[in-house]
């Protein structure tokens, strides 16, 4: 399986710039402190995050190539029981949010 690097770039550039807590929090620093003393904020947060992101697709073509047992796996049946696993943590995550919160 071969994964396209154009496609990675332009999910990682996309990403980057939506909505989320890394550009609320770009916004909130913006109307604190000023636009030109929040620059480096702003261009941490966007190369750090793009980074990430390119390492990340970087590394599922590596293990993609290395190891493709993995690949043919998850054709046959893994992904309901990861798609219920991730569900599962992220329920869990909600409730132990909620009982902190009090609610």
């Amino acid at each position: 399986m071969e994964i396209d690097y154009v496609s990675v770039f332009i999910f990682a550039c996309v990403t980057t710039f939506t909505p989320g807590p890394n550009t609320i929090r770009c916004a909130i620093m913006g109307m604190q402190a000023g636009y030109k003393r929040s620059m480096p904020y702003f261009l941490g947060i966007a190369t750090g995050f793009f980074s990430i992101m390119l390492l990340c697709g970087i590394f599922v073509s590596l293990v993609a190539h290395i190891l493709p047992e993995i690949m043919q796996i998850s054709g046959s049946g893994l992904h309901p029981l990861s798609c219920l696993s991730g569900t599962a943590c992220r329920l869990y995550a909600l409730s132990k949010g909620l009982q902190v919160a009090g609610l």
